[in-house]
């Protein structure tokens, strides 16, 4: 268990920087010109002064580092979707086993101070609310047959 929540700590911790270093590229890229929106110039093309073929063989070359951008983003978000989903399935069983042993506990302590009619009686209303009763690790087959004496 403790080597499960080493490994998705370490995972998730990839996860989010994975996301950061995408999130960095992403934003330096250029704005894609097929949107028809002009993009501006950045500083790198006012301080090379470059010339319009020249800014159009950049941005081809930009173009595709923009999509492993993206699709290393992808990615990240679905690793971070994985991860979140393992995570609250781990969670649920912790909570399911302590809710199945606060149970288990209630009905033990419970079958003690009953005589065997009303233990009868309790086991039947239990498996109608709850169910299963006879299968349920709630109903040991060592429960004391008669009252404490």
């Amino acid at each position: 268990m403790r080597r499960a929540k080493l490994i998705l700590a370490i995972v998730f911790l990839l996860t989010l920087c994975s996301g950061v270093v995408a999130g960095m590229l992403y934003s330096r890229l250029p704005v894609n010109s097929s949107t028809g929106v002009q993009p501006s110039p950045t500083q790198l093309q006012l301080a090379l002064h470059l010339t319009q073929d020249q800014e159009d063989k950049m941005e081809k070359i930009w173009e595709g580092v923009r999509k492993n951008v993206d699709d290393c983003v992808n990615k990240a978000h679905d690793i971070q979707h994985r991860q979140d989903e393992a995570l609250s399935a781990l969670l649920a069983e912790d909570l399911k086993a302590a809710e199945e042993q606060a149970i288990h506990q209630a009905v033990q302590q419970t079958d003690l101070i009953l005589d065997d009619q009303q233990r009868k009686h309790y086991h039947e209303i239990v498996d109608k609310r709850i169910g299963h009763a006879g299968e349920s690790p709630w109903f040991s087959p060592d429960v004391p047959t008669t009252r404490g004496s």
